[in-house]
């Protein structure tokens, strides 16, 4: 856990997301990548890259889904939440770990405007 970071759920960013918009109208950016959530797993360090990359590369010859696939699934999932085009979010790092045969991805945030780290709620349904 990131000190002095807060978790946000998935309707905690939608609500903040709504409030901040009503008072911007110039607030949009480009949304999230999978190259986006790669690089922001490459900055949680290379245990974060090789817990994905294994995911994929144990479950032989039954592979699960391949890194560049998780990575483009959790940018369209960031993306519907509102957060890949929300210019008041940086993706700081996007954290890995395995759970039994899935892999868990929580990723940090930082909300700009009052400075402050958020984890998002783990999401896991990579299998």
């Amino acid at each position: 856990m990131v000190e002095g970071a807060v978790i946000l759920s998935a309707a905690g960013a939608k609500d903040l997301l709504f409030a901040r918009r009503r008072q911007c109208d110039n607030f949009f950016r480009m949304p999230l990548t999978r190259d986006d959530i790669r690089e922001s797993v490459e900055r949680a360090g290379d245990e974060h890259w090789d817990a994905l990359r294994h995911h994929h590369e144990d479950a032989y010859p039954n592979p699960k889904p391949t890194p560049g696939d998780v990575c483009k699934g959790e940018a369209e999932r960031l993306n519907r939440l509102g957060l890949g085009d929300a210019k008041e979010f940086a993706l700081i790092e996007t954290r890995v770990e395995r759970v039994g045969d899935e892999v868990r991805l929580t990723h940090v945030l930082e909300y700009k405007p009052l400075g402050v780290r958020l984890l998002t709620e783990p999401f896991q349904d990579y299998t």
